[in-house]
């Protein structure tokens, strides 16, 4: 099975995918097969095992804007680095 070595949850249903016909994590999307919902199961969307109060990690967009994904007990928090400026929104984890 190619999970790397992760438990892996549907954003939309919260259902255990690894146990589903087939997973893999080889495309980084992974369809539901209960809810149907296309999830994110790429090294991206890996919370390390060690805490979750750094970054997860950094993606560059095309536009130069350089966003980093942290997590705090409560809140996924998106810091935006731009050539307009610094800008952060947060959601509540687990809504």
């Amino acid at each position: 099975m190619h999970d790397r070595g992760c438990d892996w949850f549907c954003d939309g249903c919260g259902v255990r995918m690894n146990d589903q016909p087939r997973f893999t994590t080889v495309r980084k999307k992974w369809k539901c097969k209960a809810c149907g919902y296309v999830n994110d199961v790429s090294e991206n969307n890996i919370i390390p095992a060690g805490g979750s109060n750094g970054y997860v990690f950094t993606k560059k967009h095309e536009n130069g804007l350089i966003e980093r994904i942290r997590f705090t007990k409560t809140r996924e928090v998106h810091d935006f680095d731009g050539p307009n400026g610094k800008m952060s929104i947060w959601k509540r984890r687990g809504s």
